[in-house]
């Protein structure tokens, strides 16, 4: 849904970018995933040279957005043939970290390229580096694979590191991301000059993105045999306002545990769009509460 979703915003906002300008500033990507950093990166004025990634169709989007080779697994590439970029993006698979995962970290089927992306990262020696990963990467196991990737790439460049809430930049949801962003020490004190940009956007709350209800299809209705137990904690703008949890953990994407309000923000949306379901729009403390909606696909957009 997401490959669609960036190959439709693709044409007017990067396709042909690169070729549309003498060559600037240079950028490699380490698993493109659906080219959203990408498309940032050019956006910004980067022209991409080369990308990894594993899945087929992400391949595909990759060579018709940037029209670069895309080298297929950061793992097997032999990195002493490659460019060498001005800077490397990265943002390894994140499932072994995530708080809805198993919480394996390194240890997981995935896990352990987070910190394994040290080794090309400093034999390629760009200048610059932006490496992305969930923030519950700092909690995973005592936060060792996060240590140790940092410890890494101290010896070659100057690191800056924060957690980000995008809310706070104005994708409004519950998204939180911890960035590490680096630059070679042979850049002298300019690679000290590096500074995390202050987020300053007000809190929107879920109903500015809501579909009419009418406007919901039937099939992301949930119905129930008698009315749930609702509780109605604080509403802290900004922040996400539980009024229902239906039984421990998450839940399948098809019917998620958690029911927030609409005066909260937008949980953290999840690979098959679940993580939280909300009442009807008119309802209110005090009613009875006997279906839930789903996100729909439209709404998902809207907080993305």
């Amino acid at each position: 849904y997401l490959c669609d979703l960036a190959q439709g915003c693709a044409p007017p906002l990067a396709k042909g970018a690169p070729t549309q300008h003498k060559p600037g500033f240079t950028v490699g990507v380490f698993s493109s995933g659906g080219c959203l950093d990408t498309l940032a990166a050019i956006r910004s004025g980067f022209t991409p040279v080369w990308g990894t990634e594993v899945c087929e169709r992400k391949r595909s989007m990759w060579r018709d957005l940037t029209r670069t080779r895309d080298l297929g697994s950061t793992w097997d590439v032999n990195w002493n043939e490659q460019v060498v970029p001005d800077m490397i993006i990265s943002g390894t698979p994140c499932i072994d970290f995530s708080s809805s995962g198993a919480c394996m970290g390194e240890y997981g089927n995935t896990g352990w390229m987070f910190s394994a992306q040290a080794e090309p990262i400093l034999l390629l020696s760009p200048n610059s580096f932006c490496i992305e990963m969930v923030a519950n990467c700092l909690k995973v196991n005592g936060g060792r694979a996060f240590k140790s990737l940092v410890d890494q790439l101290e010896t070659q460049y100057i690191i800056k590191h924060e957690v980000i809430r995008t809310m706070e930049h104005g994708d409004s949801s519950n998204r939180t991301r911890v960035f590490i962003v680096g630059l070679h020490k042979r850049l002298g004190d300019a690679a000290h000059s590096f500074v995390f940009p202050t987020g300053d956007a007000p809190p929107t709350p879920a109903r500015s993105h809501a579909v009419p209800d009418h406007l919901v299809p039937e099939n992301y209705w949930r119905y129930y045999d008698t009315p749930l137990t609702t509780q109605d904690p604080r509403v802290n703008p900004g922040r996400l306002h539980k009024i229902c949890q239906l039984r421990p953990g998450m839940g399948h994407s098809s019917w998620p545990h958690a029911i927030y309000s609409w005066d909260g923000t937008w949980n953290t949306q999840t690979t098959h769009n679940g993580g939280g379901m909300r009442p009807p729009l008119d309802w209110k403390k005090g009613d009875p509460l006997w279906k839930t909606r789903l996100t729909t696909p439209i709404e998902s957009v809207r907080v993305a």
